[in-house]
């Protein structure tokens, strides 16, 4: 009677403990988002060609209500695609943005030219597809932070020109709130 006791005693703890595991996997979620900005590039005057533009952006991710709800259960950010437009363009139509780079703490992705004209009457959407860079972004996401600031910089051939910017940070945050 006291191994049956002892052996029941066991296998209640056992189913216990797995329980629990299951109710913790039972309340893990993902909040699935994107965040977009918009940066301005207004050169005025006609400065000929190869002039440095540069514009930095902060990305915060706790912007996201569902994620400052729970920004002390974050176990994981994954940025799923970086994707950048040209709109509002106004200017020399001969603007050419060439090496162009997008960047944050040290690395470093390389972006193809751009004819912004061109770009913005087609309404084209440029994406960052190296899944290595994605990941290295991600990772300074996960490095107990909850901002990353980047940059979008080159070389601006063909002035006067006015043209927006815009960036969309697709990412996915695992919470476990227990």
């Amino acid at each position: 009677m006291k191994t049956l006791c002892k052996a029941s005693l066991f296998f209640l703890l056992l189913l216990s403990f797995n329980a629990c595991d299951e109710v913790d996997e039972l309340t893990d979620f993902e909040v699935t988002d994107s965040i977009s900005e918009t940066q301005a590039v207004d050169i005025s005057s006609d400065l000929g060609d190869s002039i440095q533009v540069s514009v930095d952006e902060t990305i915060d991710i706790t912007s996201i209500s569902e994620i400052n709800n729970n920004r002390e259960f974050i176990e994981s950010v994954s940025i799923n695609s970086i994707d950048y437009s040209f709109s509002n363009f106004n200017g020399n139509v001969a603007a050419e943005l060439t090496e162009l780079k997008f960047s944050s703490n040290g690395i470093v992705v390389e972006l193809e030219n751009v004819m912004v004209k061109t770009a913005v009457d087609n309404n084209t959407r440029f994406s960052i597809t190296d899944q290595e860079k994605l990941t290295q972004f991600s990772n300074l996401l996960n490095s107990d932070r909850t901002e990353i600031t980047y940059t979008f910089s080159g070389i601006l051939n063909g002035t006067p020109v006015r043209f927006d910017v815009n960036f969309e940070i697709a990412l996915t945050v695992s919470i476990d709130p227990v």
